[in-house]
């Protein structure tokens, strides 16, 4: 799943929903700091973007950083 979607990236850099896709498969692997990154970029690319913004947070809650969160 992962290698899917970075190779869908390398066609479409600027999609914010791969990126977002992407975090949720590194999620799922507990890759938690790729995840954050990815959601991170998907929400430079729209900012208003609910769904990233609810799982960075949860992250962030998991993670101990409740001042990010």
């Amino acid at each position: 799943m992962v290698a899917t979607l970075h190779q869908r990236l390398e066609v479409e850099r600027h999609n914010p929903e791969l990126w977002f896709q992407l975090g949720l498969a590194y999620q799922v692997i507990h890759r938690w700091d790729e995840a954050l990154g990815c959601f991170q970029h998907a929400l430079s690319l729209r900012p208003i973007y609910f769904e990233a913004m609810f799982h960075q947070g949860t992250l962030f809650m998991i993670l101990g950083r409740f001042e990010a969160a």
